[in-house]
């Protein structure tokens, strides 16, 4: 019974189909309502319907109370939408560079292309227009620039060029079928479909692909729920089981996953106060003008650490590190993994014999590089070289911070983005002040603990 890990979410608003027990489709999604049933797909609808809530937009809404473990809906793997759909001529022309997303938004093109005579046109009516997308992708510049503090700044400029790059691979193949597509597809409709199929889709193993599936990706996330899209090969169908009671007319959430807001903002557009699982990336590097930099980079890379190269592929000496909110200063730092505590000592070393005797510990106890703190008070230069660090990180949180209040007012600036961006960063501000809260005192000599936890 493999798990289906959503890479994908939701987005807009519609109306509510269920009224005391009885449905009452509402005229944009009646017809997706009768496409299920006509398609046999009614384990969909035995619990629930499309409807409408005040925060979340769309969702899916109880139509009977439901008992904890109770099946709430069922769907065919005939309704849900692989890479492999495109018709053989389409796929034949598509190289190997080609990403699955890019695909399943080639699928998507082409049945809005064909309109009526699609067989999947009521689902493609259903997917949400282009200006209720949120994701940072589709940010003006000066939206994303709220974000210039956070990692997912360049994860957004990342995400945008590889977009790009899709779309130009893309284009023999739409040029070769124009009956298909159409005469022209535009940047801005292959990146509204692409960030539809990677807000909607999840991950099969089973089918060794991604999938979007029509109605179960109206269904909103909850970060504390327990709620899974699971897949079940033999019969052939995916389904979701109540975690918890649901009365009539409540809405049913599931999770998509330990997702960050980065994450959630990134690939589905919408983030969560107070994430549990929010997380932050800082910068940490060898400087050029460390008099043992190559001693130091030629030890972290003889123990399989990478670092990333600058955009002329010089060496940066550096790499990201993600950090996990530490529960309290007293915890044993589980959040801080153990690469950066590792990658933080060697940064710390002043001379050429801290470095060899790193070294020959790693292979005497035939153990990781850095994995246990450095005596004579020198995990504490270590651990006050990752403080520094973590505490300017701070400082400049704190400053987006002020920049996303006085932005909330700007027109230029959309509320709901000026929303996201700071939900975004005050997760990672918190994460922050915990981490700084752990270190404090140890980066002072106040002890440490043998057992690194990632």
């Amino acid at each position: 019974m493999p798990l289906l890990r959503c890479t994908a979410g939701h987005v807009g608003t519609l109306g509510l189909r269920a009224c005391l027990g009885q449905r009452v489709a509402h005229s944009e999604f009646s017809s997706l309502l009768s496409w299920l049933e006509s398609r046999g797909e009614t384990g969909a609808q035995t619990s629930l319907t499309i409807g409408n809530t005040a925060n979340q937009g769309r969702a899916l809404v109880t139509i009977r109370s439901v008992k904890r473990g109770e099946q709430m809906l069922r769907v065919s793997r005939e309704l849900m939408i692989t890479p492999n759909r495109l018709p053989p001529g389409v796929d034949d022309c598509l190289s190997e560079d080609v990403n699955e997303w890019s695909r399943l938004a080639l699928f998507q093109l082409l049945h809005r292309h064909a309109g009526k005579a699609s067989p999947w046109e009521p689902y493609i009516k259903s997917l949400p227009p282009l200006r209720e997308l949120h994701s940072t992708v589709f940010w003006r510049d000066e939206e994303l620039e709220l974000l210039h503090e956070s990692s997912l700044y360049d994860q957004t400029e990342h995400r945008k060029t590889l977009i790009l790059t899709q779309f130009d691979t893309i284009q023999a193949a739409v040029n070769k079928f124009p009956q298909l597509f159409g005469e022209t597809v535009t940047l801005e409709s292959f990146t509204h479909a692409y960030c539809i199929a990677s807000s909607r889709s999840w991950g099969v193993e089973a089918l060794g692909s991604i999938t979007m599936v029509p109605f179960v990706d109206m269904c909103n996330h909850d970060s504390h729920s327990r709620a899974l899209l699971a897949y079940y090969e033999e019969e052939g169908y995916a389904e979701v089981v109540a975690d918890k009671d649901y009365n009539q007319g409540s809405q049913m959430v599931i999770t998509y996953g330990t997702f960050s807001n980065s994450s959630l903002a990134l690939d589905f557009g919408f983030t969560l106060p107070d994430n549990p699982h929010d997380e932050v990336q800082i910068w940490m590097e060898v400087p050029s003008e460390d008099p043992l930099r190559a001693e130091k980079l030629e030890l972290l890379y003889g123990h399989g650490f990478e670092t990333k190269a600058f955009c002329d592929s010089s060496e940066s000496g550096g790499a990201w590190f993600g950090l996990r909110e530490v529960s309290s200063p007293a915890a044993r730092g589980k959040g801080i993994p153990r690469a950066l505590r590792t990658f933080a000592r060697v940064l710390s070393a002043s001379t050429l014999k801290e470095l060899q005797a790193m070294a020959e510990d790693a292979k005497r106890r035939q153990c990781r590089l850095g994995e246990r703190p450095l005596k004579d008070g020198k995990e504490a230069r270590a651990l006050k070289i990752l403080l520094d660090t973590v505490d300017q990180c701070q400082s400049s949180h704190r400053s987006a911070l002020k920049k996303v209040q006085r932005a909330q007012d700007t027109p230029q600036i959309q509320a709901e983005r000026a929303k996201m961006a700071g939900d975004v960063l005050e997760g990672e501000l918190r994460v922050l002040c915990s981490v700084a809260a752990w270190l404090r005192p140890r980066a002072q000599g106040g002890g440490y603990e043998f057992l690194n936890l990632a």
